[in-house]
């Protein structure tokens, strides 16, 4: 029991802390790429760096995406790649409930894009997650890749 609160607690830190980077590095490396921000930022007022306003923004939601998913990877007890489905999923979850709770909305390209945006981070955050969570809580065992290595004095003689 003890354990499973720990690997619990832990997938929220490390889901956390994984999503808040990974969001941030998306949007300050897409801000790099793409640069043309308007440093009226949808009218909001006059922002200095944009870029990096957005970046901030994008660490917040990272990390509240990351906290949900590293709750559902330590009390699933997920491995690599199943963090990255479940990472992937949870964004989608949480579009069509807000789409279907908000049935006036069309998709549009841009919408698109930002749900795609959205389950690549989530994916991303469930991978590191979920890989770093095995790797803390598999310390002093065996590898992460290799589950059994190769001992010939162990082969019986009727082999």
């Amino acid at each position: 029991m003890f354990s499973m609160i720990l690997r619990t607690l832990l997938g929220i830190l490390l889901g956390a802390v994984c999503g808040a980077l990974i969001g941030w590095l998306t949007f300050e490396v897409g801000g790099l790429l793409f640069d043309g921000a308007s440093p009226s930022l949808g009218g909001i007022g006059m922002i200095d760096d944009p870029v990096g306003f957005a970046a901030n923004i994008a660490a917040f939601a990272g990390g509240s995406l990351g906290f949900i998913i590293g709750l559902i990877v330590g009390l699933a007890k997920a491995g690599i790649i199943t963090g990255g489905i479940i990472g992937g999923i949870v964004p989608l979850v949480a579009f069509v409930l807000i789409f279907i709770l908000q049935p006036g909305q069309r998709l549009d390209k841009h919408l698109a894009l930002f749900v795609a945006l959205l389950v690549l981070i989530g994916a991303l955050t469930g991978l590191a997650t979920s890989f770093l969570l095995r790797l803390i809580t598999n310390r002093g065992k065996s590898s992460l890749l290799v589950t059994q290595r190769f001992n010939p004095g162990s082969l019986n003689a009727s082999d």
